[in-house]
C-alpha cells in the first residue's frame, strides 16, 4: 500500500475502498513526479481528468488526503503538497521558464547571462530555461511547454518577456506562478508586471531631441505593439506638443522584425522629400541597425542624423555612443525584483504591488553632452 493505514482514524475507516484506491494513485503520482513539500499539485478538474474519476470520488479522495496532510488545499490558491506526503527526495530540478517573442529574436538583444545570474541568485535551487514563443499559436505553445514541465513536477514558475496580451492572459488563468517583464496591461486580474516607466522615457528622449533643434523625428519599432508602446508614444507626443511642433513632426513606423527591414525603412525615410534629422529606436539593438544603415551613406552621426533609444541598463547600453534612456537600477537589479515577486507567488505570499514601474533617466553621450545642433536644424 502507498499509504500506511495501521493508525488510521475512524473517518478513514468509513471511506470506501474506491476513495482509498484513488488516494493511493494520487500519492503514487506525487512520488513519480518527485515533488516536494509546498509544490503546487493538480487542480480538482486536472486530477479528475488525469485519473478518469468522477467528480464526487475525486473530491472525497482529495479531501481525505488533505485531512491526512498529504495535500494542502488552499481556498482560491490551489492544491499543494503537504508535510505528510511520502516525498523521497526534496532535491530536484525546479525550472523557471522564461518566454521571449520569437518574432524579435534578431533584434531583441536580451542579456541572457545576466538574467540567469539574477534569477538563480534569488532562487538558488532553480534552473532557467529560455524559450522563444512563436508568433502564431503562442498560447498553445506555452500551454504545451508548461504542461509538460508540470507533469514532471519541474515547473517553478514563468517569466514572460514582452509577452502579448493573449499570452499573459493565458498565464493569468493557469495555476503557475508568473510575472511579466514587459509593457504592462491594465486588465484586472492580469499577472504581476515589472516594466520601465515608458511614458517618462519617451518624454525624456523627445525633450532632448527638441532641445537639440530637431523638428522631424522618426520613431522605429520592430515588434507587435504592446500597451507600453502606447505609453512610450504618448510621452514623445507630450514633449513635442509642449514644444508646439506640428503633428507630422513625428514619423511613427512599425516594421516587421529583422535587420533588413529596419535598415530598409531607415533608408526609405532618409530618401524622402522631408527626411527626419533624428531617430528614436524602440530598443538599443534597433538604434544600432539604424546607425549601421546611416553609416553606409554619406552622412555622419550625430552631425547629420542623431540617434537615440530606450533600453535596460546593461553594459551594452552603457557603451553605446548614442544618447539614451535607461532605468535607474541595473538590469540585474530589475531581474532580482522579478525573481522576488515570483518566489513570493510560489510561496503564496501577498505581493506589495502587482505592478512595478521602474524609474528611468536620460544618459547623454559624454563627448556630446553640452553640444547643440539648434543652429544646424533651425527652420529658415
Amino acid at each position: 500500500m502507498a499509504i500506511e493505514r495501521e493508525n488510521t482514524n475512524e473517518s478513514t475507516k468509513r471511506e470506501s475502498a474506491a476513495v482509498l484506491a484513488l488516494a493511493d494513485r494520487i500519492v503514487a503520482d506525487i512520488r513519480g513526479r518527485q515533488m516536494s513539500v509546498g509544490d503546487r499539485y493538480l487542480t480538482r478538474d486536472e486530477t479528475q481528468r488525469t485519473f478518469g474519476a468522477s467528480t464526487g470520488l475525486t473530491n472525497r479522495a482529495l479531501r481525505w488526503l488533505a485531512m491526512e496532510n498529504v495535500l494542502d488545499r488552499r481556498q482560491r490558491s490551489g492544491t499543494f503538497i503537504g508535510p505528510n506526503a511520502p516525498v523521497q527526495s526534496p532535491a530536484r530540478v525546479r525550472t523557471i521558464h522564461v518566454l521571449l517573442p520569437a518574432d524579435r529574436r534578431d533584434v531583441f538583444g536580451y542579456p541572457f547571462d545576466i538574467a540567469v545570474r539574477a534569477l538563480c541568485k534569488e532562487i538558488p535551487d532553480a534552473s532557467v530555461q529560455f524559450s522563444f514563443v512563436p508568433e502564431r499559436n503562442e498560447v498553445e505553445y506555452a500551454k504545451e511547454l508548461i504542461s509538460a514541465s508540470q507533469m514532471t513536477g519541474q515547473c517553478y514558475g514563468v517569466v514572460s518577456i514582452s509577452g502579448t496580451h493573449e499570452l499573459n492572459a493565458y498565464l493569468a488563468q493557469t495555476h503557475v506562478a508568473a510575472v511579466a517583464q514587459s509593457s504592462y496591461v491594465l486588465d484586472a486580474g492580469a499577472i504581476p508586471t515589472v516594466d520601465l516607466d515608458l511614458h517618462e522615457g519617451g518624454r525624456l528622449l523627445a525633450e532632448y531631441l527638441v532641445r537639440q533643434g530637431h523638428r522631424r523625428i522618426a520613431l522605429i519599432h520592430a515588434a507587435q505593439p504592446r500597451q507600453g508602446d502606447n505609453e512610450f508614444f504618448d510621452g514623445i507626443s507630450e514633449a513635442m506638443t509642449a514644444a508646439e511642433l506640428p503633428h507630422n513632426g513625428l514619423i511613427y513606423r512599425f516594421v516587421p522584425p529583422g535587420v533588413e527591414t529596419i535598415a530598409a525603412e531607415t533608408h526609405r525615410l532618409l530618401d524622402s522629400e522631408d527626411p527626419p534629422t533624428a531617430f528614436i529606436g524602440r530598443v538599443g539593438s534597433i538604434a544600432k541597425v539604424i546607425a549601421d544603415a546611416v553609416a553606409t551613406r554619406d552622412m555622419r552621426v550625430p552631425d547629420d542624423v542623431e540617434i537615440t533609444f530606450i533600453d535596460h541598463a546593461t553594459s551594452t547600453a552603457e557603451r553605446s555612443p548614442h544618447p539614451h534612456v535607461c532605468p535607474e537600477p541595473t538590469f540585474e537589479e530589475t531581474i532580482a525584483i522579478i525573481a522576488k515577486m515570483l518566489r513570493d507567488l510560489v510561496e503564496n505570499k501577498k505581493l506589495k504591488s502587482r505592478r512595478i514601474l521602474v524609474p528611468v533617466r536620460f544618459h547623454a553621450r559624454k563627448s556630446h553632452a553640452h553640444e547643440t545642433t539648434q543652429e544646424r536644424h533651425k527652420e529658415p
